[in-house]
Parts: structure tokens; sequence; C-alpha cells
């Protein structure tokens, strides 16, 4: 009788022991099965989505989705589709978003607490209205979150227009831009008025001047050639470095004078050997360098 009762003991105490455990058990399980299920759902939603704005972009007028959710989810395909389309179906897919409100959406994004929300609305913004955007989204150059002013430049490089430029270059001054990302934006809009970028190279920012030279010579503005042969003898050796590699794309015979004057200059010492010898390199683009004027180096690149 006695083995009989500490077996029920034992038995009770196992299972009042492995009830939380097997609860637990079978709530893991259900909660993979819904995440399983939510997935297959959301991934048919998406090619769903994804059909409806492909028709649209080749005239279809299929209506969009009234549901929140499924809009955000619509404007975030159509950013990535609209980013790889050009011509008539760009243009068809923008107008098929703004017929069905997602202007209303966008503006709405743009105000909202949430970085990624503020810039899906941006982005949306200028793929769908380009230059006519540019007020509502120009201000999120200065947005707090670094990933909505990197978000919003990138974009400006596909649909803005020279009107970015200076807002842009203001944003590599106060260091709320990376000089990379803001000069990508630039070379991508491609401007033809050289005067922001003459206004960089003015600039007491190191980084903005690096920028506007560089940028000049990729763009090869020679109209601006003279401002970037005042940084030769820039006290920032990365300015320095733009400046000769500038002019080494103009090639214009008119910069040899100054080009040989750094190379002479009392400083050189100072240079290094990377900075003289891309001197050489880009007298030898202006013209014929004179034997006489070229350093010899040791085989660890210092001047000798």
């Amino acid at each position: 009788m006695l083995t009989l009762r500490l077996s029920e003991f034992v038995l009770v105490t196992v299972l009042v022991c492995a009830g939380p455990f097997v609860l637990a058990l079978l709530l893991l399980l259900v909660a993979v099965a819904y995440s399983r299920a939510k997935a297959r759902r959301a991934s048919a939603n998406r090619e769903k989505y994804l059909d409806m704005l492909i028709l649209a972009s080749e005239g279809a007028g299929d209506p969009a989705p009234a549901r929140r959710a499924a809009r955000r989810e619509v404007a975030d395909l159509a950013v990535h589709l609209l980013s790889n389309l050009i011509g008539q179906e760009y243009r068809q897919l923008a107008d098929w978003l703004l017929r069905w409100g997602f202007e209303g959406d966008a503006q709405e994004w743009l105000g909202s607490r949430s970085a990624a929300q503020r810039l899906r609305g941006a982005v949306l913004l200028l793929l769908m209205k380009g230059e006519a955007a540019m007020p509502a989204t120009l201000p999120l150059l200065a947005d707090p979150h670094p990933r909505v002013r990197s978000g919003v430049a990138r974009v400006l490089g596909y649909a803005g227009t020279e009107v970015a430029v200076s807002p842009v270059l203001r944003a590599i001054e106060l260091d709320l831009l990376a000089p990379s990302i803001g000069m990508m934006s630039i070379l991508r809009i491609y401007p033809r008025d050289g005067a922001p970028l003459a206004g960089g190279m003015r600039s007491d920012s190191a980084p903005l001047r690096r920028v506007a030279a560089a940028s000049v010579g990729i763009l090869e503005m020679h109209s601006l050639r003279e401002p970037v042969e005042t940084l030769l003898d820039d006290p920032d050796e990365s300015v320095r470095l733009a400046a000769i590699e500038t002019l080494d794309r103009l090639a214009a015979p008119g910069s040899m004078a100054l080009l040989r004057a750094a190379l002479q200059s009392a400083d050189t010492a100072e240079r290094g050997a990377h900075e003289l010898a891309l001197i050489e390199q880009a007298l030898m683009s202006c013209g014929t360098v004179p034997s006489e004027q070229m350093l010899d180096f040791d085989e660890e690149g210092d001047a000798l």
C-alpha cells in the first residue's frame, strides 16, 4: 500500500512539474505555426501587390488597396520598382500612384515620428513628383536621423534636379551628410551650373572643398579650373589631392605653371611622395614635363 501511494505521489509530482513545460511547448508550436502562416500570407500579398504595380506600369488601372498596412507595403514595393524603371513605364506607374492617393500618404508619412516612415514618404514623393516634391523633401537633409538624411540624398541623385545641389552641399558642410553620399548624389544629378561647386571650394569645411574640387573634375567643368587651382596650396592634404586629380582630368595647359610652382615650392618636402607623384602625372596630362623637373623616387616611393 505504501509503494502504491509513493508511485501515485511520484506520478502527480511529474505531472505537476511537466505541466508548464508541456504548456510552453504547445505555445511554441502555436507561435511557429502562426508565424509560418503569417509569412505565407505576406509572401502572397507581396506577389499580388507586385503584379498590381507591374500592370500599373503597363497602363492598367486596377485599384489600390485601402488598408493602411497594405498601402505601406505597396509604397515600399513601388519605390523599388520605380528605381528600376525609365520612360513611359516609370511615368505610368507614378501617375497610377498619384491617382490612387499615394501623394497624401507620402505627405502624412513625412510628419511621422518614425524615421522609417519619414524616409518612406520622402522617397516615394520624390520618385512620384520629381522636382515638384523638393520643397517638401529637401528639409529632410537636416533630419535628426542619419538614415533619413542619407536616404533622401541618394534619391535626389535619381529624381532631383540642380535645385538640390546647393542643399546637398550645405548638408556636407554642416556634417549632416557623409561626403561620399553627397558627392554621389551631385554626380548623378549632373549639374551644369558651376556656381554651387565654386562656392563649395571657398568653404571653411575641408570635406566640402574636397567634394567640390573632385566633382569639378569628374563633371569636366573646365570653367571652374581656376578655383580648383587655388586649392593646390590648401592646408588640408585631401583637398590638395582632389584638386591635383581634377587638374589631371581637365588636362588644361594653362594649369602647368601653377603645378610646376607646387612641385618646386619651398614646402615640397611636406607634400609627400604620393602628392608629388600626382602633380607630375597632372603635368604630363597638361603637357610635357621637362626632364630636369622630374623627381626621382626610391623603391619605397619616397622622393630622393
